[in-house]
């Protein structure tokens, strides 16, 4: 079952500032760094990609990494948002668990 999702993605990191992991939804083994807000987010790929028909698009399709560089897989360079935290938070609840 795919989860509804916004369909809108910015790719132009956000002016310096101090993004903080989330203290839930950062995950070792996570491949994909997110931003909402401040707050960073490092996904398993494959869970979004079962679990949401918006992330299976957006990573199968090539929305984003369609060359080289780091977006979405360092710190410095996440995927960002247009969520706030509370959303994605719940997103990720209702979702991932």
């Amino acid at each position: 079952m795919h989860s509804s999702f916004p369909r809108i993605f910015m790719s132009v990191p956000p002016p310096e500032s101090t993004a903080t992991r989330h203290p839930r939804f950062y995950y070792p083994n996570g491949s994909l760094i997110f931003r909402a807000e401040d707050t960073l987010y490092k996904l398993v790929r494959d869970t979004l990609v079962k679990d949401s028909e918006v992330f299976s698009d957006m990573l199968t399709l090539g929305v984003h990494f369609n060359g080289p560089g780091t977006e979405g897989t360092i710190d410095e360079d996440p995927i960002i948002l247009p969520l706030t935290v509370k959303q994605f938070d719940l997103y990720l609840e209702g979702s991932c668990g």
